[in-house]
């Protein structure tokens, strides 16, 4: 088990917060830990999430 594993899931559900302070923390910390379940949610949230600081993170390392 990873050192982040227990972290995934609430990270992914993350993503789908109301909160715009919310997503692009969980965007950032999903894209640094690099997990593939993460992938499809990060992939979609970089060409459509409302907030623009989430569109514009960098994803992966």
């Amino acid at each position: 088990m990873g050192r982040y594993e227990e972290a995934i899931d609430p990270l992914i559900k993350a993503l789908q917060d109301q909160n715009a302070m919310v997503r692009p923390g969980a965007t950032r910390s999903l894209g640094d830990i690099g997990d593939a379940r993460a992938s499809d949610a990060l992939t979609y949230l970089a060409s459509n999430d409302e907030n623009a600081d989430v569109r514009s993170i960098p994803l992966g390392r």
